[in-house]
């Protein structure tokens, strides 16, 4: 099964509760099953162009 999160921000640049939650739903199923994970969060930074995508993977989970 592949997994989608959807959250408004992602640690590290992100640290409420929300998205720590997400953080830990997202790397507790990938590690749990294995299964791909996906989380699309928004990252807020002057410095790059409105709606640029950055990828990374980062314990067991891709973000975008």
């Amino acid at each position: 099964m592949r997994t989608l999160i959807v959250a408004h921000g992602f640690p590290p640049l992100a640290q409420g509760g929300a998205e720590l939650c997400a953080h830990w739903h997202a790397t507790t199923l990938a590690r749990a099953y294995g299964d791909p994970v996906l989380v699309i969060a928004r990252e807020a930074d002057p410095a790059r162009p409105e709606y640029a995508v950055r990828r990374e993977h980062r314990d067991d989970v891709s973000i975008a």
